[in-house]
């Protein structure tokens, strides 16, 4: 019986001493990092003509320059001494790359972008496979290249591709809903989100909704978004700092009550589990709505509503105000309204009473709006 998807991939990831990886099937005992490569064919006089590179069902690219620093292709190395192309091949597919390439007879390496270095002479990939003699697999830093990006899917639902964008962990680009899931699809990231206008997807597994992508988005080239989705290496899930972005039609707009059950907006603010900003009253409730929390919160000087489906109540109120746009996720009941974000409150202050003008207040010019 052929070994198992994931037999092979436990396999591959054995790392010996060397720090190199040996590929499943080699020779028991066999220990990577210690095999001097083939002689290269044009070296030696008298040799038949430099071998040629092997044919795959991907596109051949070329050889290239493949030293330590920096590598064509930086991803996954391994050592095998039955090496051959389409092992190489089958070796990065597991580990989730679309580019695979061949070196030193003996090596394979991996990427999900095309080489990072410059091609060099065809005759320069010339030594023979450790796994088949009439194949060639590079050459002493000279590395044989395949590969392509996979297709972009160009909608997913009601959802229209937008591009690649970059993404890090202090500035997101979308700053709604997250969710992590090792099996993620843009089918399931779509799901997540349906609520939104915007999704994006991320390092293979990771979900990011957001009612508009942010200012400080930037729009990168397609090849660096190819890291393939955990549960469908066949679609595009972005990569490390890069979204995969998606968005829909105009949605109705999102804003929330000026004044609502007597208080009024006051903006975003920051939360902390550590340190709560408002420490009087919790609600957490998976049909949230601000005009609920107001309810809730009847009687504290302060209402807050946080990560979609939390409502603080208090009348002290610590933490600071942050930019509104922190504040982003849809409240579970109704997603018209914002209820805060990830530590970050929609906050409320109860509404203050207007002194007016009138017998007995003249001469005071503090209690008297617009009188003088």
């Amino acid at each position: 019986m052929a070994p198992t998807r994931s037999a092979l991939w436990a396999a591959s990831l054995f790392v010996l001493s060397t720090g190199i990886t040996a590929l499943p099937g080699d020779p028991a005992g066999y220990t990577a990092g210690h095999e001097e490569p083939h002689p290269a064919y044009d070296d030696h006089p008298g040799k038949p003509h430099p071998l040629s590179p092997a044919h795959l069902p991907i596109p051949y690219l070329g050889c290239y320059i493949h030293t330590d620093e920096p590598y064509a292709l930086p991803l996954h190395h391994a050592e095998s001494p039955v090496l051959t192309p389409a092992k190489c091949h089958a070796h990065c597919q597991n580990h989730g790359t679309t580019y695979s390439g061949v070196s030193h007879g003996n090596k394979c390496s991996c990427s999900n972008h095309p080489p990072t270095t410059k091609p060099a002479p065809e005759h320069e990939c010339s030594l023979p496979c450790s796994g088949d003699p009439n194949t060639a697999c590079g050459g002493k830093n000279r590395i044989h290249v395949w590969g392509a990006p996979l297709p972009v899917r160009e909608q997913v639902g009601p959802y229209k591709y937008q591009g690649c964008f970059t993404d890090s962990r202090d500035t997101k680009s979308l700053t709604g809903k997250v969710t992590r899931d090792a099996e993620m699809t843009l089918e399931k990231c779509a799901s997540e989100c349906k609520e939104y206008a915007f999704f994006g997807t991320e390092y293979g597994t990771q979900c990011f909704c957001g009612t508009e992508l942010e200012v400080y988005a930037r729009r990168k080239p397609q090849y660096e978004c190819a890291q393939r989705c955990g549960g469908d290496p066949n679609e595009i899930c972005g990569d490390a700092d890069r979204l995969s972005v998606y968005s829909k039609g105009e949605m109705s707009p999102i804003k929330n009550p000026e004044v609502v059950g007597g208080f009024k907006l006051k903006g975003c603010w920051s939360d902390s589990v550590a340190e709560r900003s408002l420490e009087g009253k919790v609600l957490r409730d998976g049909e949230m709505t601000v005009e609920l929390c107001a309810k809730f919160c009847k009687g504290s000087k302060y209402m807050g509503l946080e990560f979609g489906s939390q409502c603080f109540c208090g009348d002290h109120l610590g933490g600071h105000a942050v930019g509104k746009d922190e504040c982003s996720y849809l409240c579970e009941g109704n997603k018209k309204e914002v209820c805060g974000g990830s530590a970050r409150l929609s906050l409320y202050e109860v509404e203050k009473e207007e002194k007016k003008c009138g017998e007995g207040n003249y001469g005071k010019r503090e209690e008297c709006e617009g009188e003088y």
